[in-house]
């Protein structure tokens, strides 16, 4: 559509998030040619307003006008014919206050025109180098403000918008950055790890950026001293697992109505073609798979409730929910290098930038860069000879603070004296901070500086030693000592420390050689094995009977791993102990048609904690093929953040009823074995915790999730070694098994020759 201006005309002019060139063109050449700029220049810098390029243009800032005053100044403008540029911060439709404005032109007959701009949500998620909509993560961007001076709908509350879970980008909302926390603790759904960042003034030459979690922001925002001007971005796509789930737009196996599956363009259509709007994403009708959907297994996907997806009961999925990443399966590869030490990935998560100072390093710069997919930042001097995808002007330190705010690794072939002055004024906390490495111009020495363990410095040091042929000089302790790091400690399995364990004691209880205790729970007694391998040096690493034990004064710190919640023992030993949350409980339902979400959430939560386990442990639901769009079910599986297995009616057909309680399902489902033991079973494909309780209209049963490895090397190590005395060191030789793989733990436990656990059921 052809655009001219028009005199006598209002514009609303979208001015961006700050930055002046990221002005859209069209609003651009409206301030141009205004005869009168109107702008808020309590947040729009002048520099947009001065473009205007009439020599008798007035330039009027708002901020100290009432609505009266702003009315009259652009109905007298353009009542004289002038073209008047009504310039808003972000898009004018965004808290813009426009709405009486319009309303006061129209009564005046004086006619505008809105022309958009880009909001400080994009502009911050690009300055985070972050995507807001990451697939199976979160597909939803809500944009809001909690209420001050101008109230909020009550079913607007940032506790109602934060029981989504999904991406939120919170406005005007920093000066009562607690009670915003606290409102969004309180639904439910985030948790004191949920990732947050804090952007004051995004693209505005003094911008500054504080990340952290729902659990420490408040005093990072208190520290930094944001009043206004500033943007809380919140929401687990802001620092997604490495294992997240790709977009299957651009997967080769993805057919649309621009190229088929086999990558090959539609007749037509090259394979350049980019489609624009409209062209179609995930679940869009000129987007079908050509995969073909397993008949018998659902789960909720981007098509919507009940769309087909491909893993098989016995293919494990990739598991969601408060921070749990997926647990791998059994034929994946799990790190372990040598003495059971992890050992680090050839392939990246998160590409780095990589920023040289000289000649020689940026040719290694650009030459890394394309080892690792990063990107490479250059003198601009050096660029066209290197081929660089970036370059800078002025000091190293300014592109590093550019970088610095993408929040990726960052690579810096440069004296180390230069990068530690560089990014001594950026640093926050270890768990914001990205991993930073220093090397040489030839790459013989490779340093990590920061981020060693939980931002993958020495993993990334290690690398780029191999692409360099040079020295990772890796120097945190549990490295050179060659022990495992605790923050990371089961990470492939999707096991995390809880967040309000004492990480940094016991790693330097560890690391120092002082006692410590170890808690494996019966209930996970076959993971013994795997924990072994894991400590097989730490010979003051002792295993103890009873969680009770962890309490005695001899022992300088504890570890814990266990499925339940020890909600009387882990207050008194918090302080010098760690925990971990291990995925490992399948939670079967069975439900009555049209149950709602709610029910189920309580008849799940009060079976997990009659049960004495730990909520943060669930991996996954299962139920019935029959409740595969049950929209209670569905919702649930949604708030939790977890996968729903669905079993197919042929398999539960296949069991012996005999072997499960009695159920209602078998007459109303035509499900002789039932719905929720079942299902549990199945799909943890290891032995029931809960037998099945009944809530009024819905049943709960609780399986352990085991997979054939575990249970095969148990097994193993029961038949080929002895009992003996369990308060032992880990490190010494022939320990066995401290519990017997049958044993579980719960209402109606039963091992595996137990009647709820057929053994022709694998």
């Amino acid at each position: 559509m052809e655009f001219s201006l028009t005199p006598g005309t209002i514009y609303f002019v979208g001015a961006g998030p700050g930055a002046p060139d990221l002005i859209t063109v069209r609003g651009r050449a409206i301030i141009e040619d205004a005869d009168l700029v109107l702008y808020a220049d309590s947040l729009v810098q002048a520099s947009v307003a001065g473009l205007t390029r009439k020599p008798n243009a007035r330039i009027v800032g708002s901020s100290d006008l009432n609505l009266e005053q702003i009315v009259a100044l652009m109905v007298a403008a353009a009542q004289a014919g002038q073209i008047v540029a009504r310039v808003h911060t972000g898009d004018p439709a965004l808290y813009g206050a426009i709405h009486e404005q319009m309303r006061h032109l129209q009564a005046h007959n004086i006619p505008y025109i809105v022309v958009p701009g880009v909001t400080a949500a994009f502009a911050a998620a690009a300055r985070l180098g972050v995507e807001l909509t990451i697939p199976e993560l979160s597909q939803s961007l809500i944009l809001s403000r909690i209420a001050g001076r101008t109230p909020v709908p009550e079913r607007e509350s940032l506790r109602a918008l934060a029981s989504h879970g999904t991406t939120l980008a919170l406005y005007l909302s920093v000066d009562q950055i607690e009670q915003v926390t606290s409102e969004l603790l309180a639904g439910g759904v985030y948790t004191p790890t949920t990732p947050v960042a804090v952007i004051y003034r995004a693209t505005w030459p003094d911008e500054q950026i504080t990340r952290g979690t729902l659990g420490d922001i408040a005093a990072a925002v208190r520290a930094a001293g944001y009043t206004r001007h500033t943007l809380i971005l919140v929401g687990p796509a802001l620092q997604p697992d490495a294992d997240a789930a790709p977009s299957r737009l651009y997967a080769a196996t993805f057919a649309h109505g621009c190229r088929g599956a086999d990558g090959e363009a539609r007749a037509g259509r090259p394979l350049s073609h980019n489609a624009g709007e409209g062209a179609g994403g995930e679940g869009h009708p000129s987007h079908p798979t050509t995969d073909s959907p397993s008949p018998t297994t659902w789960e909720r996907g981007p098509g919507g409730e009940g769309h087909p997806s491909h893993p098989t009961t016995d293919s494990p999925r990739e598991l969601g929910g408060e921070g749990h990443p997926s647990h791998p399966t059994t034929d994946s590869p799990r790190w372990l290098g040598g003495e059971g030490h992890p050992s680090p990935p050839t392939n990246l998560p998160v590409a780095p930038h990589i920023l040289a100072v000289t000649r020689n390093g940026a040719a290694l710069a650009v030459r890394l860069a394309r080892e690792l997919d990063a990107t490479a930042w250059v003198p601009e001097r050096f660029a066209t000879e290197t081929g660089a995808s970036q370059s800078y002007t002025g000091p190293v330190a300014e592109a590093i603070v550019q970088a610095w705010a993408t929040g990726q690794p960052l690579i810096l072939i440069m004296a180390t004296g230069i990068a530690v002055r560089a990014i001594a004024p950026l640093l926050d906390h270890k768990a914001n901070d990205p991993a930073v490495i220093c090397l040489d111009e030839a790459g013989r020495s490779v340093i990590p500086l920061l981020g060693g363990h939980q931002a993958g410095a020495n993993a990334l040091a290690q690398r780029l030693a191999a692409l360099t042929g040079g020295h990772a000089a890796i120097t945190t302790a549990s490295d050179t000592q060659g022990i495992p790091a605790l923050d990371l400690l089961g990470q492939e399995l999707g096991w995390r420390p809880d967040p309000t364990s004492a990480v940094t004691h016991v790693m330097g209880c560890l690391v120092n050689g002082l006692p410590i205790a170890c808690f494996i729970d019966p209930t996970v007694a076959s993971l013994r094995p795997l924990i072994e391998q894991w400590f097989a040096g730490c010979h003051h690493l002792s295993v103890v009977t009873t969680p009770t034990a962890l309490r005695d004064e001899r022992y300088a710190a504890a570890l814990i791993f266990s499925p339940h919640h020890l909600a009387d023992l882990w207050p008194t030993i918090q302080s010098k102990s760690i925990r971990y949350h291990m995925p490992l409980l399948v939670a079967g339902i069975g439900c009555q048609r049209g149950v709602p979400a709610d029910e189920l959430a309580q008849a799940l939560h009060t079976t997990l904690r009659d049960a004495g386990l730990d909520h943060h442990c669930l991996a996954t639901l299962a139920s019935a093929e029959a409740k595969a769009d049950e929209p209670g079910l569905l919702e649930l599986a949604e708030r939790l953040g977890l996968p729903l297995e669905i079993v197919s009616s042929a398999q539960l057909n296949a069991l012996d009823p005999s072997h499960f309680s009695p159920s209602a399902a078998s007459s109303h489902l035509n499900l002789p074995a039932g719905v929720a033991e079942p299902c549990a079973l199945l799909v943890a494909n290891g032995p029931i915790l809960v037998n099945k309780r009944a809530w009024g209209n819905c049943t709960v049963a609780v399986a352990l999730k085991r997979t054939e490895e575990q249970r095969n090397r148990g097994t193993e190590e029961q038949r080929s070694r002895g009992s003996v005395s369990l308060e032992e060191p880990i490190g010494t030789q022939n320990t066995a098994l401290p519990f017997p793989l049958s044993h579980n733990v719960g209402e109606g436990a039963g091992g595996e020759g137990h009647p709820s656990h057929p053994k022709s059921v694998t």
